[in-house]
């Protein structure tokens, strides 16, 4: 059975997802005023908002938002990355209805992979992906 869900359904299972899993969001600025620290619901800390200048956003970004891998990957166990441009839009809305910060930007790991070397050390592996926001015309 093939079942087809169109971009505003995604939308609001993301949505849903993160209202469940993130929350209310909570912020708070660093000393030097290069990032901004997000906090879920439960006060830890699952992602920054990182302002033009700083060396993470890099020239193209006015405001980055960079999701600690952890946090995508317990996402994913529920709604696996299968539309990663509709994720980093959602991400942007749902940060932006939570804090008021309009962030252009998104950068996140999906696809985690975790395999065992000779000596049974983890090593995990992931996908990045970077979305920037296009100025509308």
């Amino acid at each position: 059975m093939v079942v087809k869900i169109d971009k505003e359904k995604f939308h609001n299972i993301l949505l849903k997802l993160f209202s469940s899993m993130i929350g209310r969001i909570q912020t708070r600025e660093d000393d030097d005023g290069k990032y901004i620290e997000l906090y879920d619901k439960n006060d830890r800390n699952f992602a920054d908002i990182w302002l033009k200048g700083s060396s993470v956003a890099g020239k193209r970004c006015k405001k980055l938002i960079t999701f600690h891998f952890e946090v995508i990957e317990d996402l994913e166990r529920f709604v696996p990355v299968l539309r990663k441009k509709q994720y980093a839009k959602t991400f942007i809305d749902y940060i932006n209805y939570h804090t008021g910060i309009k962030a252009d930007c998104v950068e996140f790991e999906y696809d985690f992979k975790h395999s065992y070397d000779e000596d049974g050390d983890e090593i995990g592996y992931s996908k990045k992906y970077k979305y920037k926001k296009r100025k509308k015309k």
